[in-house]
This record gives structure tokens, sequence and C-alpha cells, in this order.
């Protein structure tokens, strides 16, 4: 290197210093407000998650603990906006340089013979096939090893469902057709449960590594860094969790997949509408993942609903094209409720349940009656009684409502609804930290990112006993049989299903982390709304009002948010990838 060269290298690097410290130091006041507002609720979150973890209640006359979490508060309120300048002179520093090298709209200069050059100068398909070649090799070695695959998560049931055609609306129609009836079908050609179970996970994995292609290409469309493709492809081929629901049998794999189609679809909507409502091949796409996403989660429809309706409130002036999208998004909603309809009609499926979407209630009520039984009056215990047994109500467990509404009877809720919503209303206003601890025990693993899964803890399966994790269901239920053709890999897994120590693993347990994900997926939507780039909130929000239904849900477990993952790179693309007239 010559003297010359030194020294434009040294300049270049000191005005890169200088980018950065500019950067930090005069940060808009728009930066340190979204700075304080997410350092607020981080440390809020954070403090009380960790009070539930250690004591199952929030101690709420400590004053210590309101104490650290103002520090926590202030110095991550502090560090955000360093976070931010710090991404932001970087990035800024890196488009300046990609820019010039631009010429006529095409990326030339130190790039060109390389591999990255002869990769960007591959054909589209060809460079997608191999990517979806590569994921599925990666997710194949996992499934020899735990053949024919994670048959798990109320599986027997869907399963039997098709074989009694006895169906409810329990679980979504749709998936217990498709993994029932492939299955049975499977079965039926070649007399193995084996064979069917795992050409259904076969199935399953090529549909999830094509939606994980497209959201490598939309990676791409955004022009983020190589080395941020790279990484993202890396982490949804081995990280483990990722490769675990991409071979479970439950409908959660499926829904994060097409909710992440969606979200990719969406972002590069809200960076240029007329790249969606320009082609009906991409709409007609667009409602097919929209469709399939609503159909897998009955809690999906109502956030898609409510997205639906600050779309039309936000865009409200958008012109005919925030029309035409506002009809293609509103077509998956109709499509949904009329396939749900039909299937329904067809296999003449009973509905008669609504202890699931009573969970957090049921819960309040089982926790004030264990800890404060004497609170309630003869009228008000012969009202509990009526609903379900004694027995069950003293089956409370803080961290899963599965004990407790087994023998909850319907027919009682229906004819006496009114009465139970007024008992629920007086013991909660008799009762609100009793309320608000219950309701969090079965929700904080979603947001405190030290959270050890353990929920099923002592519950009996198929094959095994839950001990100190459940963060996996791991086995294969019958009628399929475990025949592991790579026991190391097999034994692996298993580690980070079931052992403990998996989720207390310095640093790479937050990988593991639900709690984690979501905190870094929220910093990146923050850092884009303090570079002005609205979209990519606007796209992510539909998985945000998903989120928030699942905190109703009745406990903490990485299947119901699984999505996160999947989503994490098109977070990180949205935040990274290069600005431009319209924004992101």
């Amino acid at each position: 290197m010559t003297k010359e060269q030194r020294t434009r290298e040294d300049s270049g690097r000191h005005r890169g210093q200088a980018a950065i410290w500019e950067a930090f130091l005069y940060r808009s006041r728009r930066s340190y407000v979204l700075g304080a507002v997410y350092g607020g609720l981080f440390a809020f979150f954070f403090m009380i998650g960790r009070k539930l973890e250690k004591y199952g209640s929030i101690p709420f006359n400590d004053q210590r603990l309101w104490r650290n979490m103002l520090f926590l508060g202030m110095f991550t309120a502090i560090l955000a906006p360093a976070g931010w300048a710090l991404c932001e002179a970087f990035c800024g520093r890196r488009r300046e340089y990609s820019g010039s090298e631009r010429r006529g709209g095409k990326r030339r200069g130190r790039h060109a013979g390389t591999l990255w050059g002869r990769w960007d100068a591959l054909p589209a398909w060809e460079r997608r096939l191999f990517v979806w070649g590569f994921l599925c090799l990666s997710y194949l070695l996992v499934l020899l090893a735990v053949f024919p695959g994670f048959f798990v998560y109320d599986a027997q049931e869907e399963l039997n469902m098709v074989l009694t055609r006895r169906f409810t609306t329990h679980h979504p129609l749709l998936h217990v057709l498709f993994m029932g009836g492939t299955v049975t079908a499977v079965h039926k050609l070649t007399g193995s449960w084996n064979a069917g179970i795992f050409v259904y996970s076969a199935v399953q994995m090529m549909l999830i590594a094509g939606a994980f292609v497209y959201v490598l290409e939309t990676l791409r469309a955004v022009r983020c860094p190589r080395a941020l493709r790279v990484i993202s492809c890396l982490f949804l081929a081995f990280v483990p969790t990722v490769s675990m629901f991409v071979l479970c049998s439950c409908k959660d794999g499926l829904f994060g997949a097409a909710l992440a189609v969606v979200t990719a679809m969406l972002l590069r909507f809200f960076r240029d509408p007329e790249w969606l409502m320009g082609s009906k091949r991409r709409r007609l796409l667009f409602i097919l993942a929209a469709s399939l996403m609503l159909l897998l989660r009955y809690n999906a429809l109502y956030a898609y609903a409510v997205f639906l309706l600050f779309f039309l409130f936000w865009n409200r002036r958008g012109g005919r094209r925030v029309l035409l999208a506002a009809v293609c998004s509103l077509t998956p909603i109709l499509a949904a409720l009329g396939m749900n309809w039909g299937m329904a009609g067809l296999t003449r499926t009973v509905n008669t349940e609504h202890q699931e979407i009573l969970t957090v209630p049921i819960q309040q009520l089982a926790r004030t009656f264990v800890y404060d039984e004497k609170s309630f009056t003869e009228e008000e215990r012969a009202l509990m009684l009526a609903l379900m047994p004694e027995k069950s109500w003293k089956n409370y467990r803080p961290k899963l409502s599965d004990p407790v509404k087994y023998y909850f009877n319907n027919r009682v809720y229906e004819e006496r609804r009114g009465e139970y919503a007024m008992l629920w209303l007086r013991k909660g206003l008799q009762h609100p930290a009793g309320y608000l601890n219950a309701w969090f025990m079965t929700s904080y693993g979603f947001w405190y990112p030290e959270a050890v899964i353990d929920c099923y803890k002592g519950n009996g399966v198929f094959t095994f006993t839950y001990g100190d994790s459940s963060y996996f269901g791991f086995e294969t239920e019958v009628p399929g049989i475990r025949k592991s053709l790579a026991p190391r890999l097999e034994s692996l897994f298993r580690f980070f299903s079931l052992d403990v120590r998996a989720q207390k693993i310095p640093v790479l347990h937050w990988l593991l982390s639900p709690g984690f994900l979501f905190w870094l997926t929220l910093y990146l939507m923050f850092g884009c709304l303090d570079m002005r780039r609205y979209g990519a909130p606007q796209a992510f929000l539909p998985a945000g009002l998903v989120w928030l239904t699942v905190l109703l849900g009745p406990c903490s477990l990485p299947r119901y948010v699984v999505w996160l993952w999947f989503l994490l790179p098109l977070a990180a693309g949205a935040f990274f990838g290069e600005e431009t007239e319209k924004g992101l």
C-alpha cells in the first residue's frame, strides 16, 4: 500500500468516525422521544417479567423494583438512539459507496468477476432454486434424524378427526384436512403410518422453504447488505427453533410462513404501491398467502381485520391505487370466511367450545378462587361450581390454563353468560392485582427475554414426562414411531427441546427466546420510525396485532410466535435496506 493510499484510507476512517459522532450528538427530538418510549416499555416489562419468573407475582409495593425499573429505562433510552445512530452512519457510508459504483441502475466495481458478481449474474430462477435446495437439504438432515418427523401438538387428535369423520372447530379445518388427509392417504397406499407422517413433513418443509426464498428475495429487492442476506439465509437454515417448526406437524409453521410472505409483500407495497397493484400475479399471490394465513389461525382473522381498518384510515386519501389495494386486502377475509363455512358444512363440524377464547378470564377466576376462596359468597360459589367442578378450579397452574378448563361446561355458560360476565367483573374490581398476575403468568414468556419455557412441567406424554423445560414437544405421537437415522443429531435437538440448560446458554440462548426476538424486532421498527420509514411499521402491523392476540392464549410457548424467527430477516432488511424516495 502506497503512502497516498494509506492517507486516503485514514482520511476515510476519520470521516466515518466523525459521521458516527455527528449522527449521535445531533439527533432529532423524535429520536430521543422514540428512545424514551422504547426504553420505558422495555424496562417496565423486563423488570416485572423478572419478578414473575422468580416469585410468580408482581410485588407492587417493592420500591426497589420501581427504582431499578427507572434506572434501566434511562439507560435503555440513552442507548437506543446511540444504536440507531451507529447503524445509520454505517448504512450511510455503505450507500454512498455503492451509489458511486452504479452505472445505469446496475452495480459495477469491486465485485465484478468475483463469486458475488457471478452470483448476481445468475438468472433469478436459478438463484432461487439453489437457495430453496440449500434450505431443504438443511431441513432434510434434521428430518432424517427425527424420522418420520415431529408429529406432535394435537397431531393425533387432528388425525383421529379425519379417521372418524367427527370434526370440531377446536383446530382449523384446513390444517386438519391437509395434514390428516395426507397422512391417511399415504398410509392407505403404503400401509405405514411413518411413511404418511414423513411425506407430510417433507411437503410442509418444501412449502415453508419456498416462503423463505421469497423472504430472502425481498431482502435483495430492498438492497440489503450482502452480508445480512447471507446471515439471514444461515439463520433460517440452522437456528434450531426454525428447523423444529418447519418439520413440526402443527399448523404454526405454515401459518408463520404465510405471515412472512404477507409481510414481505406489504413491505414492498409500502415502498412502491405500483409494484403490487400493477401486477395481477402479485395480487393473486398476496390474496392466496393472506387467505392461507387466516385459515390456519382463528386469531389472525381478528388481527387482520383490525389491520385493514387501520390501513383504510391511514391511507384514506390515497386515491384509486389505495382503493384497489383495500379491495385486494378485503378479499382474503371473504375467502377465508367462505372456505371455513364451506368446509364446516361439508364435514358437519360441531361448534360448541367457548373455553379457548375465555382462557384469561378462566385463569383469573381460578387464581382468585384458589388464593382467596373466602371472598366468594354462597351464590358466587354455586355459580362457579355450576360451570366446572371444584377439583377443576383447584387444578389452577399459573403458567398453564389447560388443567382448569378441561371440564368447562359449555351448555351452562351459554345459558348464563351474563351472570358469569358480571361475576368476572365483580371479582376483578375486588382483586385487580390478582387478575393482572393471572394474565401475565400465562403470557410473560412472550415478552421477558430471560423467561424459561416450562409450562408443561410434570405433564406426561407418549414417550416422556416434561421436566424443567418444555420448549418443544420433540416426540412422534402415536401412531407414528420414532426411528432416527442420525441419533447424535436427534440428541442435539432433544437437548434444545427438553433440557433447561439450552435456555440458559450465555448470549446464545437469546436465539431461542421469544421475548428477545420480540424486543429486537420492536427495536428495529422503532429505528425505522426514527429514519422516517413509516411504511415498515405498517407492513409489520399484522404481525404485531397477531402478537397481541397470543397474549390471551393458554400459555407461553414458542410455537405460538414462531413467526418472530421467520420475520426477523425482514425486520433487519427494513432497517438496513437502502432508502428510497417513498421509504420502506
